[in-house]
């Protein structure tokens, strides 16, 4: 009888069918020992027709004899597999994701090189585990389930899976399958995740086809991919001549420009291959054009026009003050004894660094690990699509030092930046005191709101007792740990007690008569731990560490919690949100957001928790959720009217006010207002200057102060107030003081500069 062996793998309809057909060596029912056959010209055949084998055996020479009977393959593999399901006579036990699969070592062997090279491993003998656990239970059961049945059935939306797998276990007629059935199912969705597990596999086929399904779709891969959020982006700002037409058109001309930042970060020193990406993912690059390639503005020479550029001299310090460090910290697997059924039984954990591919990637993937890449060896770079976001903004998906990576570039040229420098350039301290104090006719004088004593963004600021608390932050790349008090009654700073840590890009809030920071960055890495001031003693008091560490979260305070809500951590956008109980010191987990964000915009309004707006990565959001904690839920409000993330967020009489920002362009001026739950946003009265990270604090008589921030050429010190709508924001104060004849006379020659520069102007203007 003719014997079918069939290897399925089901999609839907799809099926593909193997068949093996062989003949048993019998006469009848019986089975037959025949004569083997020396020569190869003529074929047997299993009938009287041949007599050949009677002719041997007619000569009474010695000869050798055949026996096959095809039944026994299938009959063997069918009583090892129920000897496997039973648990009998197994040797090796395959540990996934904590769950144990028994089987045979030699079956295995049989169809996995991967598992062939393990078991033959002197080294791994007194070994329990191995690092690089696989993490997808379901799709290593298939394969063994191959191995011993010669069929398997896998769900379509597990082919992805299977393939790592497959690939893991080096079981090449699977792999192949896997792999064509991908490239054939490509979607918006899915192109990413299966472009890096190729990356992984160096799968040139399928690799081809999903490159050009990611060229010609890119610019909806950008817009509406979550894996594409996902993957590492290096920030960069390149600097062009504004007379170079040529950088232009490569800018323009897809993705020439892209290739030559592609080339500068291949080039970039590193001392191993697999930190590179991680080292450049730490910080915004800021480059530019010198003749044929691009240079980093650290080389740049600060007597030049451009080099003296507030925004080149604070690149400068945070290059000096800053150390890079890879984040990517592989956590160590725990050694700890596992008790088995099964006498003499080897327990294995599947690692895919036993595959010796040297041109794989050491892209990491979540369920596969690979061996570390020699950093001598050279290693391709590929620049595979180019989106255009906005006139000046450009994302590219590269692969570099065998990642996949996302190159986001912005484009500006070196006369819009003196232009900032020469709008930018304040008037020097002694004209401001002196313009400040210009009489009205009424005796009363306008002075500037003291400012505080250093430039900061990405704060942490509350109120409490009549001050202000203006807490760490960022000036020039360089976190913070200093504290500045505001008194709102006298109008002046000073300098209160620091915090234990220097925290930038986190926040703070108010319960209890206490200050709380809560998480943040140091500058060097993402922190999980938290601390408390007390006005009465001036001093900062460790409190108990989150869950996981975190940065850009947004906080705030309502009955006996203090709220951490969202937030990023090594570039992965949070939705998580936590809360502290001031009473029993503990954090709890709470309901994540619908949204993951961060740079978001949080307060408690009417008992409810608001997140408003904030980043999902790559695209500014202008959606808002609210959480209620009776039932521990997120609902959606009315959207924003512009998208932004790093605004601040304030509640005065019962309306919610979100204020400034940035919407991935630009610092925003703009203020809106939200009155009810139900009610649509509309436009408050606009800041008087436009503040990205920045922070807002409601005092006592309902005023809104706005502190700090970036407005898009320098951080800033100084500060500005809402007391009602229709009078706006100002950034002075009025008293009643005389005016000194010395100044006066300098006032009067201020003004007369003045005068004449803006003569000039009028005279100038086209």
């Amino acid at each position: 009888m003719p014997l079918d062996v069939n290897c399925d793998l089901l999609e839907e309809q799809r099926k593909v069918s193997v068949q093996v057909i062989e003949k048993q060596t019998t006469k009848g029912d019986v089975l037959t020992l025949i004569p083997k056959r020396t020569r190869s010209a003529v074929s047997m055949r299993a009938d009287d027709t041949d007599r050949w084998g009677q002719e041997a055996l007619d000569e009474k020479e010695p000869y050798t004899l055949m026996l096959r009977d095809p039944s026994v393959k299938n009959e063997l593999l069918d009583r090892l597999n129920t000897f496997r399901r039973n648990r009998e006579l197994c040797d090796v036990v395959l540990f996934v994701r904590e769950r144990e699969i028994f089987a045979h070592k030699v079956v295995l062997a049989a169809v996995s090189p991967a598992l062939f090279d393990m078991f033959n491993d002197e080294s791994e003998k007194e070994k329990e585990n191995v690092n690089g656990v696989i993490q997808t239970n379901g799709t290593t059961n298939a394969l063994v389930n191959f191995a011993y049945t010669a069929y398997l059935e896998i769900n379509s939306i597990k082919v992805a899976e299977l393939y790592k797998t497959a690939f893991a276990l080096q079981m090449t007629p699977v792999i192949k399958a896997c792999g064509h059935f991908l490239g054939e199912n490509l979607q918006i969705n899915n192109c990413i995740g299966i472009r890096r597990q190729a990356n992984f596999q160096n799968d040139s086929s399928l690799m081809n086809n999903v490159d050009k399904f990611i060229k010609d779709n890119f610019s909806k891969i950008v817009n509406d991919s979550k894996e594409f959020t996902t993957l590492p982006c290096i920030q960069t700002r390149i600097i062009i001549p504004v007379n170079d037409g040529n950088v232009k058109t490569h800018a323009e001309n897809n993705g020439g420009l892209a290739e030559m930042a592609l080339k500068y970060f291949q080039s970039v020193p590193h001392d191993r291959a697999e930190h590179a990406i991680d080292i450049l993912t730490c910080k915004t690059h800021i480059l530019y054009m010198d003749e044929d390639h691009l240079a980093d503005c650290l080389e740049m020479d600060e007597r030049s026009s451009v080099g003296s550029c507030d925004i080149i001299q604070d690149y400068k310090k945070s290059g000096k003050d800053r150390k890079d460090v890879a984040k990517a910290v592989q956590e160590p697997v725990s050694n700890h004894a596992i008790n088995h059924r099964v006498n003499g039984a080897v327990p294995v954990r599947l690692n895919a660094s036993r595959i010796q591919n040297m041109r794989a990637s050491n892209e990491s993937l979540d369920s596969v690990g690979t061996n570390d890449s020699d950093p001598q060896e050279t290693i391709e770079t590929l620049l595979i699509a180019t989106d255009r976001a906005a006139p000046q903004y450009f994302s590219s998906l590269v692969v570099l030092y065998r990642r996949l990576c996302v190159i986001s570039m912005q484009i500006t040229d070196n006369e819009e930046l003196l232009k900032s420098k020469r709008d930018a350039n304040p008037v020097d301290a002694q004209k401001a005191a002196l313009l400040s104090r210009l009489i009205s006719c009424t005796g009363r004088q306008r002075t500037p709101l003291a400012a505080m004593s250093a430039p900061r963004c990405s704060i942490g600021a509350s109120f409490l007792n009549g001050k202000i608390y203006v807490c760490g932050g960022y000036d020039r790349g360089e976190c913070l740990k200093s504290v500045e008090e505001y008194d709102v009654l006298t109008g002046q700073w000073r300098n209160v007690a620091s915090m234990k840590t220097e925290r930038g890009r986190f926040d703070c809030a108010v319960n209890g008569g206490k200050v709380y920071a809560i998480a943040g960055s140091n500058g060097n890495n993402d922190l999980k731990s938290a601390e408390t001031y007390d006005p009465k003693t001036n001093t900062w008091t460790p409190i108990p560490s989150l869950k996981n560490a975190k940065c850009h979260n947004g906080c705030a305070s309502y009955d006996n919690f203090v709220y951490c809500i969202g937030g990023s951590t090594d570039q992965v956008v949070l939705k998580d949100c936590e809360r502290y109980n001031v009473q029993t010191e503990c954090w709890e987990n709470i309901a994540p957001m619908e949204f993951a964000r961060y740079q978001a915009g949080v307060c408690s309004w009417k008992g409810f928790i608001i997140a408003a707006g904030g980043c999902d990565r790559w695209n500014c959001m202008d959606t808002v959720e609210m959480y209620d904690p009776k039932t521990n839920t997120w609902r959606q409000l009315a959207k924003l009217r512009q998208a932004r993330r790093g605004c601040a967020v304030a509640v005065v009489r019962d309306s919610l006010y979100v204020i400034g920002g940035h919407d991935g362009t630009q610092s925003l001026d703009s203020v809106e207002i939200l009155d009810s739950f139900t009610a649509t946003w509309r436009a408050g009265p606009a800041l008087t200057l436009p503040r990205a990270n920045t922070h807002a604090v409601v005092t006592a008589g309902n005023s809104i102060f706005a502190l700090g921030g970036f407005n898009g050429n320098q951080f800033l010190d100084s500060i500005e107030i809402l007391e009602n709508d229709h009078a706006g924001w100002r950034n002075w104060q009025q008293m009643s003081l005389a005016v000194e004849e010395e100044d006066e006379e300098n006032l009067t020659l201020i003004e007369d500069h003045l005068d004449s520069d803006v003569s000039e102007t009028i005279s100038s203007s086209p």
